[in-house]
């Protein structure tokens, strides 16, 4: 009979993991993207919160984004270690990473201006 290889650290609910932590990191990138960059119109005071609120959510978020983004790059590694390794995969938390750098300082250019 053959093992469950579910629960196995290389087994499928490892990858599904991976892939959905890296999908929802993407997801908060593109929402909180398009929310800070929403154009504000003189008295405009409902879109003006909308944008602060998502801007305060980057920074809300920060912490955790971090983490999620050092876990999957550390399981990533481990993964590579015992030759299970996907550079895909790594080259798109890369770009995660950086997108998600580059939106905090949109955020930050963004507030000022606010």
């Amino acid at each position: 009979m053959a093992r469950n290889k579910s629960n196995e650290y290389a087994g499928a609910a490892t990858f599904n993991w991976i892939t959905s932590t890296m999908k929802g990191l993407s997801e908060f990138y593109e929402v909180t993207n398009t929310g800070h960059q929403t154009k504000l119109k003189e008295g405009d005071v409902m879109n003006l919160i909308k944008v602060l609120n998502h801007i305060k959510d980057m920074y809300d978020q920060e912490e955790n984004l971090i983490l999620q983004q050092d876990a999957v790059y550390e399981t990533l590694m481990r993964l590579d270690k015992e030759g299970l390794g996907n550079d895909k995969q790594m080259k798109t938390l890369k770009k995660i990473g950086q997108n998600l750098k580059q939106l905090k300082d949109d955020c930050a250019d963004r507030k000022s201006v606010v």
